[in-house]
């Protein structure tokens, strides 16, 4: 008892903004530390980290960067998800908001990644829906439109179909499931992304091919 009271007393007092070249090591031994914290606890300390201040010095690299996504997918499934329970739902949108402040610094370098650690934990628990919604929401805005390469964009659809490709050879011959049922939760947010993939990687490759100078000479007919 005292040391739940003493967890409640020093959790306000937490500050890991101070030293911003230990602050990927601090968010991961935070998380590393939540299952023997209350979801209260959880949600008070996490709010405490200033990403976006992170972001901005030069040790938001992106190796770091990785390091900090892979932290935050670990709090994902920290606790079981409740969405009766308000303050789980404000840690679990704490780890949210903190994932789209880290992704869309980085977009480019960081959205494969990223889309492996959702599929990751989607495939564990049906209940993620909401942070496939914020990468869709950050892939469908200006920002990320303009940010975006056909070289990104190919990627992901080729890890895409390469990851369902084995999945399906391997998981779910053993478990006995058919693939569309297993990621019947999923459907519409993977969809989506296909979607928004394809559409960006066509535009951006008739975008280059109007681009590409013409032949100054007349071709053979």
């Amino acid at each position: 008892s005292s040391g739940i009271n003493a967890e409640y007393g020093l959790a306000p007092l937490f500050q890991p903004n101070q030293g911003f070249q230990n602050f990927v090591t601090v968010y991961t031994h935070v998380i590393l530390s939540l299952p023997r914290c209350s979801t209260e606890i959880g949600f008070t300390v996490l709010s405490k980290f200033d990403i976006r201040s992170w972001l901005t010095t030069e040790h938001a690299t992106t190796e770091n960067s990785k390091q900090l996504i892979n932290s935050i997918f670990t709090g994902f499934d920290t606790y079981q998800y409740n969405e009766e329970d308000t303050t789980f739902l404000m840690f679990y949108d704490t780890l949210k908001l903190h994932l789209k402040h880290v992704l869309t610094n980085r977009l480019c370098s960081l959205l494969r990644y990223t889309v492996e650690k959702t599929l990751e934990i989607s495939n564990k628990h049906p209940h993620h829906q909401s942070v496939w919604k914020d990468i869709l929401d950050l892939l469908e805005s200006n920002h990320a439109q303009e940010t975006l390469t056909l070289n990104t964009c190919h990627r992901i659809l080729y890890e895409l179909s390469k990851y369902f490709l084995q999945f399906k050879k391997s998981i779910l011959t053993a478990v006995k499931h058919d693939l569309y049922s297993h990621w019947s939760n999923y459907t519409d947010n993977l969809v989506q992304l296909f979607r928004i993939m394809t559409t960006s990687y066509i535009n951006k490759a008739s975008f280059l091919g109007y681009q590409r100078p013409r032949p100054s000479h007349p071709l053979n007919t």
